[in-house]
């Protein structure tokens, strides 16, 4: 895939610094803004290597699928067709209290001591809202965390 190839390239750096090794299996072609999806997989991908653990090398995993709106959980999404893009880590995790992980007032109201961290989640919801889809996290503390980026399917009606 040209975006993670691209972004990989942007990362390049850390990637070597903190050990960290990145898979892709079965990425789509999303119908939509290629300066926009390359940013959204650079700050999903930019918070991982933030967030990695002190004891072990950073594995990250970007998988593709396709989804039924009806099959999830957001108030949007029944009766429309996704590509769901997982990233998911190994890093620190973290304990969701909230959806604020992805609030703009809650990032300016409460900054986190690793700089602009709480800003690429902001971003990344902010992505996938103007692409027609949402974004949503599990988290869990010293074990990793998990992105699911929802973008609309440009064919549903095929499906």
């Amino acid at each position: 895939n040209m975006t993670l190839m691209l972004v990989r390239k942007q990362v390049e750096n850390q990637l070597i610094n903190k050990d960290v090794t990145i898979t892709a299996v079965n990425l789509p072609v999303i119908d939509g803004s290629r300066i926009h999806i390359e940013k959204l997989f650079h700050c999903i991908i930019n918070n991982s290597i933030r967030y990695s653990a002190v004891d072990r090398p950073l594995v990250i995993n970007i998988t593709g699928e396709i989804v039924k709106g009806r099959s999830l959980k957001h108030r949007s999404a029944k009766n429309k067709t996704y590509h769901l893009i997982r990233f998911s880590d190994n890093g620190s995790g973290f304990e969701i209290k909230s959806d604020n992980v992805f609030n703009l007032y809650d990032y300016i109201m409460n900054p986190l001591p690793q700089g602009n961290a709480g800003i690429d989640l902001v971003m990344s919801k902010k992505i996938c809202e103007m692409h027609g889809g949402f974004i949503a996290v599990d988290s869990t503390l010293n074990q990793g965390t998990t992105f699911n980026c929802y973008l609309p399917f440009a064919s549903a009606e095929e499906l």
